[in-house]
């Protein structure tokens, strides 16, 4: 859900009592998809568009190959830039770079090295998570 505009407000609201109280709780974000096994590129439909898709596959990889610190400063920049742009690979790189997350490696390895989302082999991330992502 990350282009839905009901989580970007609860991300705002969460980020100003994250920092009050960050040591005290355990926050995860919860990305809603369809099921689509037609869909080549990721395997789910999402409700706000492919780039939604694009923009849940690069979250849920930096979030399962980063700290929390760096995944939620990469969700706060992503959202800063607004839910339109959200998916678009320009903004992840450029937030991954502000969050000090190294894109080479897992992350690229999971959301693609190009930030698509997919991969070189563009199989769905429902496949290649291998039960890193859930």
């Amino acid at each position: 859900m990350s282009r839905c505009p009901d989580a970007l407000v609860c991300e705002t609201v969460f980020d100003s009592v994250l920092a009050k109280v960050a040591d005290k709780v355990d926050l995860s974000l919860v990305f809603l998809a369809k099921l689509n096994t037609s869909d080549v590129d990721f395997g789910v439909t999402c409700k706000h568009g492919p780039e939604e898709c694009a923009g849940n596959v690069q979250q849920l990889c930096v979030a399962a190959y980063s700290s929390f610190t760096q995944f939620w400063q990469f969700v706060q920049c992503n959202n800063y830039h607004g839910r339109w742009e959200i998916g678009n690979p320009d903004v992840a790189f450029s937030c991954a770079h502000a969050s000090g997350i190294e894109w080479d490696g897992p992350v690229a390895d999971c959301a693609g090295k190009d930030a698509s989302g997919k991969t070189a082999e563009g199989s769905p991330v429902s496949r290649r998570a291998q039960g890193k992502l859930s």
